[in-house]
Parts: C-alpha cells; structure tokens; sequence
C-alpha cells in the first residue's frame, strides 16, 4: 500500500494554476476566433504554434519568460516552413529530419531553455511535414504559427502569476547583505552572516525540490563558501590585493542581493573583481 501511495503522491510544489490558465487562453483564443470567422483551419494552425509557446511560458524560474516565447514560436514557425516544403519529399524530409534532430540533440548541452526550443522545432517539423505546400501556402502556415506564438507572449507579458518563494529569496537576499558587509569589513565577526545563510537554507530546505527550489539551494550553498573564503582573506589583510578583493566582492555581493530581493536577472561578472582576484592568486 505504501508503494502504491507513492506512485499516486502528487507533488504540488509545482501548481502554477494561473500560467496553465494563461497558456490554455492562448490556445483557445485562435480556435474561437477562427471558428467565429469561419476560418477554423487558420484558427487550428495558430493554436498550434501558441501550444508549445505556452509550454515554454511554463517553464519555471524566476526571469521573465516571453524572450524564450519568442525564440520558441520563431523557431516553430521556421519548422512549420520548412515542413510544408520538404513534406511529399521522402529524401529531403529525411534530410531536414536528420539536421533538426542533431541541432535539437545538441541544443540539450546548452541548457533547459535551449532545448525546449529545439524540441518544439523538432514536433514542428514533424507535424507540418506530413502537409505537402508551396512556398506561398507553407509562408502562410509559419505566419499563423508566429501569430499563435505572439499571442502567448502577449498574455506572458501581461498576465504574471504571483511570484514564487518570496520569504526564501527574501532571505537568502539578506544573506548576501551580509556577506556584503562581512567583505567591507572581513576581520570583523562573521556570526551574523553565518546565521543568516543558516536561516535562508532552513527555508529553502522545506521546499520539495524542483529546479526553482534547486537554484535556490545553490545560492545558499554558495553563501556559505563566500563566508568562508571572507574569512580567509580576513587573516591576509596586511596584503594589498586582499583589502581590493574584498572590496570589490562587497559591491558585488550588494548587487546581488539586490536583485534577488527584486527578483530581476543577475549582476553581471564583475571584471574589476576577477582581475584583483588573479593578482591576488
């Protein structure tokens, strides 16, 4: 019975109720308006481009996901051509099988948003390669799928579901304060940054993991060896690069936790830094 509640266990960490009402709304909208205007197999084709561009709105993590829309609607719209101009031509289908299939597989080493991109170029491919067009019909098809995909990153932009795990990042963004601190003045007790990364992974702990709850786990696993490597340059301050480093970490780390607390994309790799971290070294 035990391993029978296991397999039925629902893992609710990962409800997000208004993105999936926001991507149906996406699919449903062109099947209505093409319905409405008698034009149900032009409604049909937007929808399918808006249904992987709601896969890709639904993908989980903190930044805005409408560029990773685009690039996913882009590319279904290129396979939607394509497609149409190969289908009926069983070598050239072959070949643009073969060629989608090697970029989509390599597209996986490049990380999750990539390969949501070249899976959905590839069902492109797939699906419209079975509907043999011109150039003219198969350009129409790519600009219904382009306009289904628009539609979803329209209601992406303007329909945000309420923002995930905000005491966690709260937390983990005052951890960064911290260390901030801690890098101004790195001799000084480091007991406050320490029990602020402990309370920051404490939360993050009682989530169920997800890749949102993992990234999450990394910046408070990172925390930990940022105090400790300030600690470290703190018996070194008599050395000149050390008192730069840790200047120019504090800047950074305030910076970071910034935007963590707002939810805004990551500082960019402070040159300044790596370069009095290589004279340091």
């Amino acid at each position: 019975m035990n391993a029978i509640g296991r397999a039925l266990a629902i893992n609710r960490a990962g409800f997000e109720p208004v993105a999936a009402v926001r991507a149906a709304a996406g699919i449903a909208i062109p099947l209505a308006i093409g319905a409405g205007l008698n034009h149900p197999a032009e409604g049909a084709i937007a929808a399918a481009g808006a249904l992987p561009a709601g896969v890709a709105s639904m993908s989980g993590g903190f930044r805005s996901r409408v560029p990773l829309v685009a690039v996913t609607s882009l590319g279904m719209a290129i396979s939607t051509f394509a497609g149409g101009l190969v289908a009926g031509h069983f070598g050239w289908l072959l070949a643009a099988l073969a060629v989608w299939g090697f970029v989509g597989g390599i597209a996986v080493v490049l990380g999750r948003d990539a390969s949501i991109v070249g899976i959905q170029a590839i069902i492109g491919l797939a699906v419209f390669g079975r509907f043999p067009a011109g150039v003219p019909t198969s350009a129409g098809h790519a600009g219904w799928v382009l306009a289904g995909g628009a539609l979803q990153g329209l209601l992406s932009a303007t329909i945000r579901p309420p923002r995930r795990f905000v005491t966690e990042r709260h937390a983990l963004a005052h951890a960064l304060a911290e260390l901030a601190r801690l890098a101004h003045r790195p001799t000084a007790s480091a007991l406050d940054a320490a029990g602020a990364i402990q309370v920051a992974a404490d939360l993050v702990a009682r989530r169920n993991p997800d890749d949102a709850v993992d990234l999450l786990r990394s910046v408070a696993d990172e925390a930990a060896r940022i105090r400790l490597e300030l600690q470290s340059l703190g018996t070194i301050t008599s050395v000149g690069a050390a008192q730069e480093a840790t200047r120019a970490a504090a800047g950074w780390l305030r910076r970071a936790s910034q935007a963590l607390a707002a939810g805004s994309a990551p500082p960019e790799e402070d040159p300044a830094l790596a370069t009095v971290v290589d004279r340091l070294a």
